[in-house]
């Protein structure tokens, strides 16, 4: 039984096959393979997604990996954004610079006149406004969370009215 869904490869007949042609169709995914067959090497193949994020949601996290570590640093070299980057998404160094490169033309980042890269100051206010958000939303999604696993009814609606008070005292920013 197939209790998770298809990728776009489809399904697969699956017979009395050679080791290395049984082989292929294993490698062909990198994921978990299900089996839909009577047990004597016959069925279907259903391989299974492992969602992983398209290339523009990781473009981003990238993107936004490397602004942050200029961030952290206040200014940094382009050796050390690459080293960086090489080590935690296993970035090329050209790959790298061309990230730099768009950073450059956009106006997010600038090069002073020793060779140091650092965010523009409207990116970093804008930087820091955003890490503000990010945390006040990680408090209030714990509260919350904590507020549903509340099994009394009476206390979860009071706790959800002091909720929605909290949040109407809580600034935008």
């Amino acid at each position: 039984m197939f209790h998770q869904r298809q990728i776009r490869l489809g399904v697969y007949r699956v017979g009395r096959k050679s080791p290395t042609e049984r082989a292929k169709v294993h490698t062909a995914f990198s994921m978990e393979q299900h089996y839909n067959g009577d047990g004597n090497g016959k069925g279907e193949v259903k391989a299974v997604s492992t969602e992983v994020p398209d290339g523009a949601t990781q473009r981003h996290s990238r993107m936004m990996d490397l602004l942050a570590f200029i961030n952290l640093r206040g200014k940094a070299t382009i050796t050390q954004i690459q080293a960086y980057m090489m080590t935690s998404h296993g970035l090329k160094f050209k790959t790298t610079s061309e990230m730099i490169h768009e950073l450059t033309l956009a106006g997010i980042i600038k090069e002073d006149g020793h060779g140091f890269w650092y965010l523009t100051e409207k990116q970093q206010a804008a930087f820091q406004k955003m890490q503000a958000q990010q945390k006040k939303e990680k408090q209030l999604t714990t509260i919350a969370r904590r507020i549903s696993k509340i099994k009394n009814p009476k206390a979860r609606k009071k706790a959800l009215r002091l909720y929605e008070q909290l949040l109407e005292i809580l600034p935008e920013e």
